[in-house]
């Protein structure tokens, strides 16, 4: 007889009981241990994702706040804009543009031989739009500093059209016709209030 089964038969309780222990304990570990630990990486996993999607949402609230912000500002510039820039309404646009014309042209000495004013709205926006038509005679180099005055100046005049002839008059002489537009406020006039 091998001293295996020696041992065996001598001490065949004390080794069922070993057997047994050990079947529960791997049993134990089958159907507790191991799929605990596997819901616990589960649960880990869970919850580093949610951190991520934390920390990502976060990241997404900063940016939508600092666009806020800018749009606010934008909004802020555009409306310091309408009020500081731009004439109140049609008659302030009127008698700003027209005055600020009729110095440029005097300035640099250019004759003004015709000028026409187009007010228009369309009733969807705050703003309307002064629509002018110039035609002065004078040097070209005269014409160029007036455009370019025109151009540098504070007031918010474009220039929207430009054309250059030969003047009819003086062989020195150019005639500019030339196209501008500025805006106002019109919801002030359609209102006819101060607010």
């Amino acid at each position: 007889m091998t001293l295996a089964r020696r041992i065996l038969a001598e001490k065949r309780l004390p080794v069922l009981l070993v057997a047994a222990a050990l079947i529960v304990d791997a049993a134990l570990y089958v159907l507790v241990v191991h799929p605990s630990a596997r819901a616990r990486e589960a649960a880990e996993e869970r919850a580093a994702r949610a951190e991520r999607a934390r920390d990502e949402a976060g990241r997404s609230l900063a940016a939508a706040e600092a666009a806020l912000a800018g749009t606010t500002e934008a909004a802020e510039a555009v409306e310091t804009f309408y009020l500081d820039a731009l004439p109140l309404d049609l008659a302030d646009a009127r008698a700003r543009t027209s005055l600020r014309l009729a110095e440029l042209a005097a300035q640099h000495g250019l004759i003004l031989e015709q000028r026409s004013m187009m007010p228009e709205h369309d009733g969807h926006s705050r703003l309307g739009r002064l629509r002018m038509t110039m035609r002065l005679e004078g040097e070209y180099r005269n014409l160029r500093r007036f455009v370019y005055a025109l151009e540098t100046g504070a007031e918010f005049i474009v220039i929207e059209e430009i054309a250059l002839r030969d003047g009819e008059r003086d062989d020195e002489a150019q005639v500019l016709t030339i196209g501008l537009a500025t805006y106002y406020g019109a919801e002030r006039a359609a209102t006819g209030g101060d607010g």
